[in-house]
């Protein structure tokens, strides 16, 4: 494989690479800049109880995570602790860089966690040894994609696709008659695939097979592709030209109604001074299913790199991170799901109207699929579905085939 490959190579020049501090827990992660205020709060708390202890935490890219705790582990060195998604728990298997951890909790603490849509205890087969093992506990649920409206402008959400072009033809205005809306129905980042997926799997899409296969060439990505141009060329209730930024900035100054984005995105539309609701992506009629986004899991995995004095402090820490008190305080700044039973049911969850929201989509989401193939997808999409955007334009039935073509190489490219 081409990226073990590199980095193998990349840790021979690491050889000089500092290790672990015997009396230092570090935590790598990529979190939100409110959550990593939130962390370093308790981590000082936590540390109280150690003055002869170091609690750290560093920040990192996503991307940048993944790599150089790869690189960092397979030299010995690395963090005590990595926070991140599940779907970086793959790759790190395929190079047996992460510690299991089902000898290091009881089973009285682990029936703690919920299992909802997605299983918040990361246990998977180790691809070397063969085994499954615990690899990752959860402290939040989601990243996921959800329909926010501006109550300002919307009393009541769509319920459903047809509501949906209604509402967004009434909403989009051309005060001028320049061909140029001052305002639209909804807008969003759907040039990429993954703020496009929703639709796909409303049609009945699925990403693979049983076999782990790319299905991108279906009636469900031509039927969704087509739903995406006519919003953007017939109806032209969406903008001709969008990005993340773009979509963002134009439903915070009030020149949309509605906008399809995440949980990382909410307390900044609030902080601005909007007043926003929370919904499902709306129901398809024609296919009698829910859009169903990606929902995954964020959480901490331990490094095999470890002394028994360190693994023994990581473990303490990681429990009362995970504690229903820190996960609450922890949810409601940063509107993510948290994993503990206790902090899931409780009031300030359950009565909350954007997080009871929030867990209405997710319980129709799709599960993040935990195998290292899905890094493959969202890039092998791309250039297929962004083709209906050119000029001249693929048809949907084009940019389908194109779609599972360059996916089926990029796997098998991968699987080298």
């Amino acid at each position: 494989m081409t990226r073990v490959l590199l980095a193998l190579v990349l840790v021979v020049s690491m050889a000089g690479c500092v290790r672990h501090s015997p009396n230092r827990i570090i935590i790598w992660n990529q979190m939100q800049p409110m959550e990593r205020d939130i962390l370093d709060k308790h981590l000082a708390l936590f540390g109280q109880k150690y003055p002869d202890w170091e609690f750290k935490q560093l920040y990192y890219e996503t991307e940048e995570l993944r790599t150089n705790y790869l690189i960092a582990a397979l030299g010995g060195s690395g963090p005590t602790m990595i926070h991140g998604p599940s779907d970086q728990i793959p790759p790190m298997l395929e190079l047996d860089v992460l510690r299991p951890m089902e000898d290091l909790f009881d089973s009285s603490f682990l029936s703690l966690f919920i299992d909802t849509t997605v299983n918040t205890l990361t246990w998977l087969k180790n691809p070397r040894s063969g085994e499954t093992h615990l690899y990752q506990i959860a402290d939040q649920v989601g990243n996921h994609l959800c329909l926010i409206y501006n109550k300002k402008l919307i009393a009541t959400p769509p319920d459903s696709l047809s509501e949906l072009l209604e509402l967004s033809k009434r909403m989009t205005i051309d005060q001028d008659g320049d061909g140029r809306p001052e305002q639209y129905g909804i807008v969003w980042n759907y040039i990429e695939p993954y703020f496009f997926f929703p639709f796909f799997t409303g049609y009945g899409g699925r990403i693979f097979d049983e076999n782990r296969n790319p299905q991108l060439n279906s009636q469900a990505a031509i039927e969704s592709i087509r739903l995406i141009d006519a919003m953007r060329n017939t109806y032209r209730i969406i903008p001709l030209e969008s990005n993340y930024d773009l979509a963002k900035s134009m439903f915070k100054e009030g020149r949309s109604a509605m906008i399809i984005d995440g949980p990382w995105s909410w307390g900044d539309y609030i902080k601005s001074g909007m007043d926003i609701g929370i919904a499902r992506i709306p129901y398809i009629e024609s296919s009698g299913k829910w859009p169903a986004p990606i929902v995954a899991t964020r959480g901490y995995s331990l490094n095999p790199n470890m002394t028994p004095e360190q693994t023994e402090k990581a473990v303490e820490l990681l429990k009362y991170l995970n504690s229903p008190e820190v996960q609450l305080e922890m949810s409601l700044a940063n509107f993510t799901i948290p994993s503990r039973k206790e902090a899931f049911f409780s009031p300030e969850i359950q009565n909350n109207p954007i997080m009871k929201a929030s867990i209405d989509q997710i319980s129709v989401g799709t599960p993040m699929p935990l195998i290292t193939e899905i890094r493959a997808v969202w890039d092998g999409m791309r250039p297929g579905y962004q083709s209906i955007f050119g000029n001249p334009p693929n048809t949907p039935e084009k940019a389908a085939e194109m779609m599972q073509e360059r996916t089926t190489t990029l796997i098998k490219d991968f699987r080298k």
